[in-house]
């Protein structure tokens, strides 16, 4: 595996029970969502190099998620 020796900038994450795989990023679904209920984790955390684009794309699918279970609360 070649790594240019990047490292997770927070590790709160961590400290919260979010386990990190071989790459050093943390483990979420393919919206970012962990393991933590309502923790979601998006870019450079998530994937070892996402871009700025790739970061926003990431926290604006996190976003519907969690709007989604907003509103799911409010009808329930």
């Amino acid at each position: 595996m070649t790594t240019t020796g990047e490292k997770q900038a927070s590790m709160i994450p961590a400290t919260l029970g979010v386990p990190l795989n071989e790459k050093g990023e943390y483990e979420t679904d393919e919206h970012g969502q962990t393991n933590v209920k309502g923790l979601f984790v998006i870019g450079d955390a998530k994937n070892t190099f996402t871009s700025l684009i790739g970061a926003a794309s990431q926290g604006y699918e996190a976003g519907v998620i969690i709007n989604n279970e907003f509103a799911e609360e409010e009808w329930d």
